[in-house]
């Protein structure tokens, strides 16, 4: 841990922040000199954006997110302290979620921590997050927040001043016409204090830019291209997890219903209201509103991929969009299709950082968990009984049947002769499996007491203030800027 509290390796920031001021200077020069740029112009003007300087962008979907998401926030306002960037921050308002319950730890008898669910529509707690809101959240109305008095035994002083602010910050923003727009506005206020906010600009906003009509009419002319591009560029990366689209189908959502909906080429010929899907807003933002991307790690390629994993096994979703973007593009039977194709996407960079709250109770032996595997592998295995004879004419049949052919009753003898040998080391070694067992019992709630505490998700406004500011001072210093 540093001098900041901050663990480790706790910040990661890919490819390096020095590089970041070049790779917006570089697509600052390409995208004015592009021919798409008076376009580019255009959409910005239409979400309130800058044009007479690049634009760093990043977001999520709305809501008190994690501190791996924070981080995101805090690398885009020094990033943009460092070049002169303006900062934009994306909102999926589109996106089903059940932004109201915020998962909580309470203290679970006297030494444990237990996960509830707060919900800010009623102030109580629950053990589960219940059935998930199904509708598309721009579509919902705004949300009464209720701090409850009786929210039981919270883990700790920082969780119950947390759930407060975020009470606070969602009645100042009571006023929103949806849950959307007052949770993301809500979440920037509460982060207000740590820096400057970006400008927000959300995702059902794009249908009003004059990029948005382009594409569509890129759609219009030609979908079934659109679609087999798209799920050619799906295919080739399978680490990615995104689902190929169907027969008709398009990368949009149609909202307006009681939910958000799959949209097939015949909703471009009806007055729909469509939303982009997540490869397609971030293909708009990257081709005509913003001059860098970032990322967190389900987004972008870092190097946390898996141990032995290829790029194209374990990439991040928008590598996709960067292969299929051009090849929808690249044929295009009008000028402004393939303008749009020869403009390269911004580029995109990762940022994400990790935080655990302090929570009460006695450390946890991580080795505990191998308490398990021992309860489990000692009924097989008598040496771990301490029972070597038994341990040593186990190996020896185990290898008789290896070496030579035997019938298949003679197989079943074996094996009969191989258990009762076992069994008999269990009767004689009964207390100790019994140790083990309990030991076993015991590691099980220590697994989840340590999966708790290690927990990196718990939303950003139930860390103390000091964890985030240094968490934010932890990212400048990747920029050389400190953001206070």
């Amino acid at each position: 841990m540093n001098d900041r509290g901050i663990e480790p390796g706790a910040v990661l920031i890919e490819p390096a922040a020095a590089r970041w001021g070049e790779l917006v200077r570089e697509r600052w020069g390409v995208g004015r000199a592009g021919q798409s740029w008076e376009m580019t112009r255009a959409t910005r003007a239409a979400l309130g954006l800058a044009d007479d300087r690049p634009v760093v962008m990043s977001g999520h979907q709305p809501g008190f997110w994690h501190a791996g998401i924070a981080a995101k926030w805090f690398a885009l306002a020094a990033a943009c302290a460092r070049t002169g960037a303006q900062a934009a921050w994306i909102v999926v308002d589109h996106d089903a979620v059940a932004m109201e319950r915020i998962r909580v730890p309470v203290r679970h008898g006297e030494e444990s921590i237990a996960a509830r669910w707060w919900d800010g529509r009623t102030g109580e707690l629950a053990a589960s997050a219940g059935p998930a809101e199904r509708s598309a959240a721009c579509d919902r109305a705004a949300v009464a927040a209720r701090a409850s008095g009786a929210l039981g035994p919270l883990a700790s002083e920082s969780v119950r001043v947390g759930i407060q602010r975020i009470t606070k910050a969602l009645e100042g923003r009571a006023g929103e016409p949806n849950a959307a727009r007052q949770f993301a506005l809500a979440a920037a206020d509460a982060l207000e204090e740590f820096g400057p906010r970006p400008a927000v600009v959300f995702a059902t906003d794009l249908a009003r830019t004059p990029a948005w009509s382009a594409l569509l009419g890129a759609m219009r002319r030609d979908p079934a291209r659109c679609r087999e591009t798209y799920n050619a560029a799906v295919r080739a990366f399978p680490g990615a997890r995104v689902a190929p689209l169907g027969e008709g189908e398009l990368p949009l959502w149609r909202l307006g219903g009681p939910e958000r909906v799959r949209a097939f080429a015949g909703d471009l010929d009806e007055r729909a209201r469509l939303a982009p899907r997540a490869l397609l807003m971030t293909a708009i933002l990257r081709l005509f509103v913003c001059d860098l991307f970032i990322h967190g790690t389900g987004g972008g390629a870092s190097a946390g991929s898996r141990p032995g994993a290829s790029a194209d096994e374990d990439a991040g979703y928008d590598r996709i969009t960067e292969r299929w973007i051009p090849a929808w593009l690249g044929d295009g039977d009008g000028d402004e299709a393939g303008a749009m194709a020869r403009m390269p996407l911004a580029p995109s960079v990762v940022a994400s950082g990790t935080l655990t709250l302090d929570l009460p109770g006695a450390a946890i032996d991580p080795g505990l968990a191998k308490a398990r595997w021992a309860a489990h592998s000692a009924r097989h295995d008598p040496a771990l009984l301490g029972d070597d004879g038994a341990a040593v004419k186990k190996a020896e049949m185990v290898q008789a049947l290896r070496s030579r052919r035997t019938t298949p009753g003679e197989r079943r003898a074996a094996y009969a002769a191989l258990h009762a040998l076992l069994e008999e080391s269990r009767t004689r070694h009964a207390a100790r499996l019994g140790e083990l067992d309990a030991a076993a019992a015991r590691a099980g709630d220590a697994g989840e007491q340590l999966a708790i505490r290690n927990d990196r998700t718990w939303a950003f406004p139930l860390h103390e203030p000091a964890k985030l500011a240094s968490l934010r001072d932890a990212v400048a210093d990747e920029f050389g800027t400190i953001g206070r």
